[in-house]
């Protein structure tokens, strides 16, 4: 990388100097490191961050690229703002549509489990016409209705098991969600049953210098599995580990998990994994969180680019229909399934039959904590 495009630039917070360079390099510029620096020795400044500006296209303004911004948050706003206005007419079309007690059991099923209301009317409407029952008036049996729940979910749901692309030459996985998802002891146990157990050559990295030791943590994981580990505090510092690590044929990169008012940051490493193509993102999620709070973070962490899906401490749930909704309405793979901290028993890949019998069973995480 020629020194020569390097610039720095000084500003109070690590945030307001990647701003800064943001408006006058665009969005393709490449984050390298970002630093403290001395009290005065630029004026009121507190840090330093050095951009690559080689990646700039100079052919576009600041102001172009800050319209074109602005105008794909008004996009993406709107596209959310349509699709809810969709679900709730699906849910009052399905809610006037639906005058029969006998499917209420399976209506009630879906509450009880935290399916949303207008999901739950939407699978009900789905589940009548497939028993037929619009010109009918016998009544299902509990077990007629049970299979053709399980019928409707398994047509909705997708599961595709494992790690990395299937093109690439190497595997490079990056694990990302928010705090608390269960990402880094995700990670030593995909680090177990995808590379150790399979005797693939790997390495771990992380991102996450946020947190107090959570590089320590992941050290020690890797140490106890005999796995290189490296620290990446920046895009160019991980960019740099990718290369150290060209001869492991499985790489794990850990991340921060980044709130809502750290979006400019987790942004920088969104713009490096999208601009890898052999690099694939998984996001980490935590079954027991509510489904609407895993749709904002979804929402949040979608400029990621995930892939699959990954849903930890299943064994801590009050009910799984939050995780089917959110796989049904992503329509996003299903990875793997963790319930508990052990490394690496508590992991199984994902499967179809799996998923659907956490709507059939009467304590469906309980039953995941014991698989």
């Amino acid at each position: 990388m020629n020194s020569q495009t390097r610039r720095s630039y000084f500003a109070q917070t690590v945030e307001a100097a990647v701003a800064q360079a943001r408006l006058e390099l665009g969005d393709d510029a490449l984050l390298v490191e970002s630093r403290r620096i001395a009290g005065h020795e630029q004026g009121s400044a507190g840090y330093e961050v050095l951009f690559d500006s080689a990646c700039a296209d100079r052919s576009e303004t600041p102001a172009t690229s800050l319209e074109t911004s602005g105008l794909a948050e008004q996009v993406a706003g709107l596209q959310r703002d349509l699709a809810r206005m969709n679900a709730l007419l699906r849910h009052l079309a399905a809610a006037a549509y639906h005058s029969d007690a006998a499917l209420a059991p399976v209506a009630a099923r879906l509450g009880d489990l935290g399916f949303p209301p207008e999901l739950s009317s939407e699978l009900v409407f789905h589940i009548e016409r497939r028993l037929g029952r619009a010109h009918q008036r016998e009544i299902p049996s509990e077990r007629d209705l049970q299979r053709t729940l399980a019928a409707e979910l398994e047509s909705r749901l997708q599961v595709s098991p494992g790690v990395g692309r299937d093109a690439a030459a190497r595997k490079i996985v990056v694990l990302v969600g928010p705090p608390g998802s269960g990402k880094t002891t995700t990670l030593a146990k995909l680090a177990v049953a995808a590379g150790v157990s399979q005797g693939l050559p790997a390495a771990i990295i992380s991102t996450d210098s946020f947190r107090v030791a959570a590089a320590d943590q992941l050290r020690s994981y890797a140490a106890i599995l005999g796995l290189p580990f490296d620290c990446a505090e920046t895009p160019g510092d991980l960019m740099r580990c990718l290369e150290a690590h060209r001869n492991k044929r499985l790489l794990l990169v850990d991340t921060p998990g980044y709130g809502p008012g750290e979006a400019d940051l987790a942004a920088e490493w969104a713009r490096l994994f999208r601009s890898r193509s052999e690099i694939e993102v998984q996001l980490v999620l935590n079954a027991s969180t509510r489904f609407r709070d895993m749709e904002s973070a979804l929402a949040f962490w979608s400029s990621y680019s995930p892939s699959r899906l990954i849903f930890t401490r299943l064994d801590e749930a009050a009910g799984c229909g939050g995780i089917l909704a959110l796989a049904m309405s992503s329509a996003l793979p299903v990875s793997f399934l963790c319930a508990g901290q052990s490394v690496p028993e508590d992991i199984e890949p994902a499967a179809l039959s799996r998923l659907v019998s956490f709507a059939m069973e009467q304590e469906p995480a309980a039953r995941a904590a014991t698989a």
